[in-house]
């Protein structure tokens, strides 16, 4: 995992989600009951403030649609609009192992109830929105001893077991089902075109 974006949403209604999120996106071309489209990782958008526009939709359990997509955008207004539109709850996940950056947010019926961010790789105040779940630790994330010092991590495995408070499971297989896919016509690929020009230039790991 090198970065990781996906939102959740919690219904059965596949296809009314499909609409929806059609109707949130400009030309985006749709393709329906296809295999995971692997490639979505090479056309990962750099900015954090852009519409994906490259976007699977599956029915990964029976109450919870994943969406994956190319965006490092936190989704505010697709999280408030989705979990009003369907009365349910939405989650939102996003992680970089290489910067260690880790986002969780869940939304229910149109309100943000809980935002957690943490940045391990530089100078960052870590997010921590809205009332503590009854399964949270004081802090965000699981407690950890260094040199004798108590602290909390929240990370990768955080979002995975906060997840699982929700019953949705987000490490599962996607070559077992079908996806609809929503891509634009004229996508480059964006973060392997970047690290190809510069790579002479800068670091790897500072392209995050």
């Amino acid at each position: 995992m090198a970065t990781w974006t996906k939102f959740y949403i919690n219904t059965d209604k596949k296809q009314a989600v499909v609409e929806k999120l059609a109707n949130l996106t400009d030309n985006l071309v749709i393709t329906t009951e296809t295999d995971f489209p692997h490639e979505i990782g090479n056309y990962q958008l750099l900015t954090t403030d852009l519409t994906p526009t490259y976007i699977a939709i599956g029915k990964t359990q029976h109450d919870w649609i994943t969406i994956v997509h190319n965006s490092l955008d936190k989704m505010e207004d697709w999280g408030i609009f989705f979990s009003s539109h369907f009365s349910c709850k939405l989650i939102i996940t996003i992680a970089q192992s290489v910067s260690s950056s880790y986002y969780f947010a869940l939304y229910e019926n149109g309100t943000k109830r809980r935002e957690i961010e943490t940045c391990y790789s530089t100078d960052f105040d870590t997010i921590n929105f809205g009332d503590r779940f009854g399964f949270e630790n004081p802090q965000p994330g699981n407690i950890v001893n260094y040199d004798g010092e108590e602290s909390y991590l929240f990370d990768f495995d955080s979002i995975d077991e906060y997840c699982a408070q929700f019953s949705l499971a987000i490490q599962t297989d996607y070559n077992h089902l079908k996806w609809t896919v929503l891509k634009g016509k004229n996508l480059r690929k964006e973060v392997s075109e970047y690290v190809e020009k510069h790579l002479e230039t800068k670091p790897w790991w500072k392209f995050w």
